[in-house]
């Protein structure tokens, strides 16, 4: 074998495997799922007060948002189309309908970029009310409409089940390519997020000496549950070592990726970490945001391997037999292929 042949191979295979299969799918579908619930939580946690964070007569007065909206001249609104509250309300429920559409996965190649402009036009209207999740959620909403991201867990994907797409076909090749370099943007993207975080970590005096997280928890404003924060700032050396993990993961998130072990361990990472934040620092829709992007670094094969470990775990359960046996071929069969069991009923009938 020349050295040209061992170089051209893997380079068309990669080419190959890019053109023709559809990277991390179930994430992207995971993904999906996970922005619309989440907006969804949103919405329906200001349900009552909408009209105070984005009716025309708010803690944001329609009059000013428009003049701001027009200062910018790059931006966009669809609420600044009208100043009646009706047209608020259109948009709200509009956006909270598009949402309950894009977790179904219901014509998601239409709807999402519709939700995309809802969702943008609503972020416009208060922008104070906006985090980094809101920010990070915007941008890869947009590579969002790139991928192929109903193709699994959605109506769409049982619609599309009855026929049998042809992977040589220059359609389903061209819907690769746009998916799978979507995929590699949203990536890139959630390492600049993760990077440029642990960069101006380094920065500060008080991470530098690991007592950051101690006077984060001390904050009146995000200490929504004060005695859970005090059973950690009251440990110095436990403060220490969150300290500087939390610096040490972001600042090298990308490294952490080129290998499947330390990809595993910068997702379990990342969710941990979002997992703490949104409870001790009270923001929960932010984590969730964060978290709903980091199901991307898992690709399908992984997910079917938990998949089948979770069938296989209720299966024997069911069985009254604790999982005690290892995941074999046989197994990994029967566990993929039987149904889970339907919900437990009462005497009367209804599900518990």
């Amino acid at each position: 074998m020349t050295a040209d042949s061992a170089l051209v191979r893997p380079l068309s295979r990669a080419y190959a495997a890019f053109t023709t299969r559809r990277m991390s799918w179930t994430g992207a579908a995971l993904l999906r799922i996970g922005y619309g619930v989440t907006l969804i939580g949103i919405l329906l946690a200001n349900l009552g007060v909408r009209d105070q964070l984005w009716g025309p007569d708010g803690l944001y007065p329609w009059e000013e948002f428009s003049r701001s909206l027009g200062d910018q001249g790059y931006s966009f609104s669809l609420y600044a189309l009208s100043s009646s509250a009706w047209w608020a309300e259109v948009l709200f429920f509009g956006l909270l309908a598009a949402c309950v559409l894009l977790v179904l996965g219901w014509r998601t190649r239409f709807v999402l970029p519709v939700l995309w402009v809802l969702v943008w036009s609503w972020s416009e209207r208060n922008p104070f009310l906006a985090d980094g999740g809101d920010n990070l959620m915007r941008i890869v909403l947009i590579y969002l409409c790139l991928t192929d991201c109903a193709g699994r867990l959605s109506l769409d994907a049982r619609r599309r089940s009855r026929r049998t797409p042809d992977r040589a076909s220059a359609r389903w090749r061209a819907g690769s390519i746009l998916h799978n370099t979507a995929i590699v943007a949203i990536a890139t993207q959630l390492c600049l997020v993760y990077i440029n975080a642990g960069l101006y970590k380094v920065q500060g005096g008080r991470w530098q000496e690991g007592t950051a997280l101690y006077y984060i928890l001390r904050v009146a404003d995000y200490t929504p549950f004060p005695e859970l924060s005090r059973l950690v700032y009251e440990h110095g050396t436990l403060v220490l070592v969150l300290t500087y993990i939390t610096t040490f993961f972001q600042a090298f998130f990308p490294l952490l990726l080129l290998r499947a072990f330390t990809r595993h361990l910068a997702f379990a990472m990342a969710c941990l970490m979002h997992v703490g934040i949104g409870v001790l620092m009270g923001i929960p829709f932010f984590s969730m945001f964060l978290i709903a992007t980091d199901l991307i670094l898992l690709t399908d094969r992984e997910y079917a391997w938990l998949t089948a470990r979770w069938r296989m775990y209720v299966l024997e359960r069911r069985r009254h037999k604790p999982p005690t046996r290892q995941l074999t071929p046989a197994l990994l069969t029967e566990a993929l292929s039987e149904p889970l069991p339907k919900p437990l009923s009462d005497a009367k009938g209804s599900p518990r």
